[in-house]
């Protein structure tokens, strides 16, 4: 048996179901297909597996390889939209607080990334510190050309079509807002709407939180797995505000904070918190959370009381 086929080998039964769940009889392909694929990346790169048990996201495998003693990461994943997406945003981030894309494969799924120290992250140090880190990636938003913006989702063009549910999802889940508070999470999305009109295009990333920010081995805070849309930087704050949540007076503050650190529009900030948070609760309802929904509606009675 060759490394390559203890490599592929040696993913996880968890991983595998939870592909499965989401890929059917292509998830089960790509898997059956690991082993030639790690073999045909790691000579085309020049690349050794070093260890050959993998790391792994919900979607994705990550192995430790080496170039030219190098250590970096070699990422695969069945190929998708998503993953053009993340790859192309990583090309525009350009390792600024964002982890290296060093080359990539839409293709075939492949990305080969900076190694980077996964044993602590945000979520790991004191919220203070977290939220000055936080704060700074904020600010980072590279702009992106309208010749190439249609490689990304746009997150007002993705809100204004989650709120025309909004009125019939409330319904479905048994009323979880009141009526005021949806039309003051559709009054802030009108205001979104116009802001943007005047807005330069610029990439922000969706699930910015603190599980998703480790350090490099200069010990500088680093952003990986980012989920690129195109959008103003206040729309990035949300997840951390919902992640390590200790209520809504501590979350207001916590904007307020991050907008001083990024140099962003507090009332803005506060418009996409409620319109996303809104979002949230129903998709958190869908899928069967319990925690989560009851933060939502916390926050979302605070932000409109």
């Amino acid at each position: 048996m060759s490394a390559y086929d203890t490599a592929a080998d040696a993913v996880s039964d968890h991983f595998r179901t939870g592909l499965e769940s989401v890929y059917g009889s292509v998830g089960r392909k790509w898997l059956a297909e690991l082993a030639p694929l790690l073999e045909s990346l790691c000579a085309r790169w020049e690349l050794e597996l070093t260890d050959l048990t993998p790391l792994h996201g919900y979607l994705s495998l990550v192995w430790r390889v080496t170039h030219r003693s190098e250590s970096l990461a070699l990422k695969v994943a069945v190929p998708s939209a998503a993953f053009s997406r993340e790859t192309a945003g990583l090309l525009a981030w350009d390792g600024c607080a964002m982890v290296r894309l060093e080359r990539r494969d839409v293709e075939l799924g492949a990305a080969l990334l900076q190694w980077l120290d996964a044993s602590v992250s945000l979520a790991d140090v004191p919220i203070g510190e977290a939220i000055d880190a936080a704060g700074r990636m904020l600010a980072v938003t590279p702009v992106v050309e309208r010749s190439s913006a249609s490689v990304y989702e746009d997150a007002r063009v993705q809100a204004v079509t989650s709120a025309r549910r909004w009125t019939r999802s409330n319904r479905e889940f048994g009323d979880p807002l009141s009526p005021h508070a949806i039309r003051a999470g559709e009054a802030a999305l009108g205001r979104i709407d116009r802001r943007s009109e005047a807005e330069p295009l610029r990439l922000v990333n969706h699930d910015l939180h603190y599980e998703n920010v480790i350090r490099d081995w200069d010990a500088n805070w680093v952003c990986v797995d980012p989920k690129p849309v195109i959008g103003a930087p206040e729309y990035a704050i949300a997840p951390l505000i919902w992640r390590r949540y200790r209520g809504p007076e501590d979350s207001v503050e916590r904007v307020r904070q991050l907008c001083v650190l990024a140099g962003l529009d507090r009332p803005l900030a506060f418009d996409w918190l409620l319109v996303r948070t809104i979002e949230y609760l129903f998709w958190a309802l869908g899928v069967g959370l319990t925690t989560d929904p009851e933060i939502c509606r916390e926050l979302i009675g605070h932000l409109t009381s």
